[in-house]
């Protein structure tokens, strides 16, 4: 069981750096770009096509990717999204905007890449890692050291530097922060940007374990969107630990009980927390003026 914890653990990195990008882009312009999915298996098939660029040593291949990725983040956003964005998050427009371009993508990708499995062709470790008491796939392990490290990267970057406080003024208040001159517009595309650029590396990592298909995007999305739920979609911190303990989770109901019903018990307890506790396990409640 150990080494199911342990699985799910790293996995469960993945899904909370993609929750992190859903309170990135909710706590800064009160959106969420629900093809971040997508947006993982675009990264994953441009790294496949640098894949034969052999001069390039695979840290840069995967800096290159986050960078193309980032651009088409920061480009969803500015042209798709910011036009429904309003202050107080009533507009859902753009829900509807980011579920159809997941839509459309997928039947891209699946037109021109087909649908079979590909090899990711770099950053791809075989055999296991043992820790004497529990065993976990190597690829597994790397996914779960570089995901943690840029979700921890990216959760100080907004908790502690100046970025992170023109963020907040505009999540709190985009027309005030506007006169002070913080431009929302700016703000928005650079945290759609982080969050894409940061997922398109873990998934391209990813699928060094599971390979590149055009249809890993619901794969992604679902658990990552539960972990958001459960840290808090205002809370980096805790979407961090919301995508693992969803990770562990699942992997333990899945171990206990089954495939099917150890993903519908993880969906379970998301429903359970938004009951309970709406705002999340780890984000405080907040109090609205009127």
């Amino acid at each position: 069981m150990v080494d199911q914890i342990l699985v799910g653990a790293a996995i469960g990195c993945l899904y909370a750096l993609i929750a992190q990008g859903f309170a990135l882009t909710f706590r800064t312009t009160h959106t969420m770009n629900f093809a971040s999915g997508e947006i993982g298996a675009i990264g994953a098939f441009i790294a496949v096509g640098l894949a034969g660029a052999g001069a390039l040593p695979a840290p840069v291949k995967l800096a290159v990717v986050a960078v193309v990725v980032a651009l088409i983040g920061a480009a969803l956003f500015a042209v798709l999204i910011r036009p429904f964005v309003t202050n107080d998050g009533h507009d859902a427009r753009w829900l509807l905007v980011t579920v159809a371009m997941s839509l459309v993508a997928v039947d891209v990708l699946r037109n021109s890449q087909g649908t079979q499995h590909r090899p990711l062709g770099f950053a791809q470790l075989d055999g296991v890692f043992s820790l004497g008491f529990a065993q976990v796939p190597q690829q597994l392990a790397l996914l779960a050291v570089v995901c943690l490290g840029l979700g921890v990267v990216i959760a100080l970057v907004v908790t502690r530097t100046s970025l992170g406080v023109r963020m907040r003024a505009v999540a709190e208040d985009a027309e005030t922060a506007g006169l002070v001159g913080i431009d929302s517009r700016r703000i928005g595309m650079l945290s759609y940007a982080i969050g894409s650029g940061a997922i398109a590396i873990g998934a391209t990592l990813w699928t060094g374990y599971v390979g590149v298909f055009p249809d890993m995007g619901p794969l992604l999305l679902v658990p990552a969107f539960a972990g958001a739920v459960i840290g808090g979609l205002v809370s980096v911190w805790g979407a961090l630990v919301g995508g693992i303990l969803y990770g562990v989770a699942d992997q333990l109901f899945t171990y206990w009980l089954g495939t099917a019903a150890g993903g519908v018990i993880g969906l379970l307890a998301v429903v359970a927390v938004l009951v309970l506790r709406p705002e999340g396990l780890f984000a405080r409640r907040q109090e609205v003026k009127v």
